[in-house]
C-alpha cells in the first residue's frame, strides 16, 4: 500500500525539479558580473596625460602636469573629450 502512494509523489518531485527553468540552477556571480564596458559608462576628470615616442624615450606630458578636463563615454559606445 505505501508503495502505491510513495511512487506517485517521488515521481512528481522529481518531474518538477527537471521542469524549472535552467537559469534558476545555472546562475552563478560571473554571469551577473558587470562588463567593463557597462563599468566605464559615465564622466571622468582628466588626472594626467602622458605619451612617449617609443618605450625607450622619456615620458612627456603634452598638457603639462595638471591638466583640465572630462572624459563622457556614454551606453552607445560613444565618447566626448572636453
Amino acid at each position: 500500500m505505501i508503495r502505491r502512494t510513495v511512487f506517485p509523489r517521488l515521481t512528481l518531485i522529481v518531474l518538477s525539479f527537471l521542469a524549472m527553468p535552467a537559469p534558476a540552477f545555472a546562475e552563478t556571480p560571473a554571469a551577473r558580473a558587470p562588463t567593463l564596458a557597462s563599468r566605464l559608462i559615465g564622466t571622468w576628470k582628466v588626472v594626467a596625460v602622458e605619451d612617449r615616442k617609443d618605450p625607450a624615450s622619456e615620458w612627456v606630458h603634452p598638457y603639462g602636469p595638471n591638466p583640465t578636463g572630462y572624459i563622457v563615454y556614454d551606453a552607445t559606445g560613444t565618447c566626448r573629450c572636453t
